[in-house]
């Protein structure tokens, strides 16, 4: 393998090889593969790949930053609090760092993957996984929500995040309904709801109409999947249940909790709803621990905010939020758009297979937001 290819390899890791991986692992030895371990092992080799010896200024000085953010909410409140921390729960919130540094520092030491290269193996993937849904379909003789890397989710998740090219890789969108198609057969909701903003935003800003068109079928295609999944009780859905569960526990917690948050390895005191119970077991059982803890949720939203503070979820938000209108660069606000709905029912930044892949991403169309700028700037 050359070194220019080296640079895509996450890429082709988790677009092209994962899928036909999990594929054969699933029809021929009916076994799910667990991938994490090989992302610690591709971050920890970056040096060894790399023929580059220097990091820019600017990063230099961010990774001193994310190295503060781990002294003050996981190395330092572990030795204060050290008879009541568990590791297990602080490991399992710290891997949105071991993501961030590892793609930031793949793209300082190795380079920035080819955005058609992310293109093209997004349409791969949308190819493996409707022959996959397909064959699903038809052995099972009905819609069954399916897997293929990993959790369907996390597959819905991947999809869209090359389909955040769409406008400038695919420009006359002929590629379009494979990724619509392989989104919608993750059965995904949330996924799916992103799709439909996703392509609302692209039509209808100079084709209104398009989103009266769209809407009738987002309407029964969300009411088919609540219906078949036997979701229409709220109390039935989990993501309600975590952002109830969470208002009782920020209405019940102590100012200095909920101004400045807790540490992740310490377990939450709350009052418990009885449909959340059941998570609280199966989780305490699937990772050895006892307690409630930050993790629970899936929602980034709802983490940040137990874990760093209210105030300090709030203000990044509207950070971003702000920042989103004087984006020029369309694919990034695309991103956005995907991270922030996404958000809503998924830990976006400690996902296997998906947070490293999102990470590299953002910063490969954030250069190319700040060329814009730049262009602009010698223009004038």
């Amino acid at each position: 393998m050359k070194f220019d290819s080296i640079v895509n390899l996450p890429i082709m890791l988790v677009y092209v090889l994962f899928p036909i991986v999990s594929l054969l692992g699933t029809l021929i030895f009916a076994i799910r593969i667990d991938y994490e371990p090989l992302w610690l092992i591709i971050i920890v080799c970056i040096p060894l790949l790399s023929k580059r010896t220097k990091i820019s200024k600017k990063h230099f000085l961010f990774y001193i930053f994310l190295l503060l953010l781990v002294l003050i909410k996981y190395i330092i409140p572990c030795f204060i609090w050290w008879e009541i921390t568990s590791f297990r729960p602080l490991i399992m919130d710290f891997k949105w760092v071991v993501y961030l540094f590892g793609s930031l520092l793949w793209i300082d030491l190795i380079g920035m993957p080819s955005k058609k290269i992310i293109w093209k193996a997004g349409l791969f993937f949308c190819w493996i996984y409707i022959l996959y849904g397909v064959y699903i379909i038809i052995s099972t003789k009905g819609f069954n929500r399916f897997e293929l890397i990993s959790e369907a989710n996390y597959d819905g998740f991947l999809l869209l995040i090359p389909f955040c090219f769409l406008s400038e890789i695919d420009k006359n969108k002929k590629d379009i309904w494979l990724f619509v198609i392989a989104t919608l057969m993750t059965g995904s909701r949330t996924g799916c709801m992103v799709m439909f903003v996703l392509l609302s935003y692209l039509f209808c800003r100079k084709k209104p109409i398009v989103i009266l068109l769209l809407l009738p079928f987002g309407i029964i295609y969300f009411y088919f999947l609540l219906f078949v999944r036997d979701s229409l009780d709220p109390e039935s859905i989990d993501r309600y249940i975590f952002f109830y569960q969470s208002y009782l526990y920020f209405s019940d917690v102590d100012v200095l909790s909920f101004l400045f948050g807790v540490s992740p390895g310490i377990s939450l005191d709350m009052p418990v709803l009885p449909s959340f119970e059941w998570y609280i077991n199966n989780f305490e059982e699937m990772n050895n621990i006892i307690g409630i803890y930050s993790f629970y949720f899936h929602s980034a939203y709802i983490r940040f905010a137990i874990v760093w503070g209210v105030p300090i979820c709030f203000l990044v938000f509207i950070y971003f939020f702000v920042r989103f209108f004087k984006i020029q660069y369309l694919p990034l606000k695309l991103l956005l758009i995907v991270i922030f709905l996404q958000s809503i029912s998924l830990s976006t930044f400690t996902l296997t297979n998906v947070s490293f892949i999102l990470f590299l991403v953002f910063f490969i169309m954030l250069k190319a937001e700040k060329e814009i700028h730049r262009t602009s700037f010698c223009h004038e």
